[in-house]
């Protein structure tokens, strides 16, 4: 039998989502609209709506739904900000990104991932998004400054040249933790007087953040 994806994209948002963290008005018409089974290579599509990260390949994964939308919640974007997607795989975090803000700008070190982002984001018609590639904990200063910066993963410290990409009065989001085996601890780290100061949010499984450039051949994006 056919899987069913916009009843498991409703379960998802009523069973994973929504018990941990309520939605504004335009991340719940992100996350009705947009399908997140596309992004994805064909062996992880039954699995797109499941409460976990699914890893593309080594090194590189998807948040679980949980966690990103409680991350992106906690940096209150407005329609007037620009975001900056560190890490954003195939483009559902970005496109997600869209619809509560002016600009998103995602970028990934891969060009596989940085290719299916694009065509994800050109099926949806979405365009107030663009993704480049770049070294991803570099940042992309070529169209900075961002009242927002949201990194997909999690980090011991915050890379230096991030605060120079932000705005006074913008918003860094993250998971820290120190090792691979303790739970991340989701912050938001705001700008103030040229300074980052961090405040803890909650705490969720995350795993590092890790760059990776090829894709195996066995990954099998439509």
């Amino acid at each position: 039998m056919p899987l069913n994806f916009n009843t498991m994209r409703t379960n998802m948002i009523l069973g994973q989502i929504l018990p941990v963290q309520s939605l504004t008005t335009s991340l719940r018409q992100g996350v009705e609209t947009l399908a997140r089974e596309l992004e994805l290579p064909e062996r992880l599509k039954p699995l797109a709506y499941c409460d976990q990260e699914l890893v593309i390949w080594e090194k590189r994964f998807i948040l679980a739904p949980p966690a990103f939308f409680k991350l992106v919640s906690a940096a209150n974007i407005t329609q007037k900000e620009t975001v900056l997607d560190i890490g954003c795989t195939t483009g559902y975090t970005t496109g997600i990104l869209s619809y509560c803000s002016k600009k998103v700008i995602g970028i990934e070190a891969s060009e596989t991932l940085v290719n299916q982002a694009r065509i994800f984001l050109a099926k949806n018609s979405l365009t107030n998004a663009e993704v480049f590639k770049a070294d991803p904990l570099s940042g992309y200063p070529e169209k900075a400054p961002y009242n927002v910066i949201i990194v997909e993963g999690a980090l011991k410290s915050i890379p230096a040249c991030l605060s120079g990409q932000l705005l006074e009065g913008g918003r860094l989001l993250f998971f820290k933790k120190r090792s691979p085996d303790e739970i991340a601890t989701a912050i938001c780290a705001y700008k103030k007087n040229g300074h980052l100061f961090e405040e803890e949010l909650f705490e969720w499984q995350a795993s590092y953040f890790e760059p990776s450039l090829e894709s195996p051949e066995s990954c099998d994006f439509d």
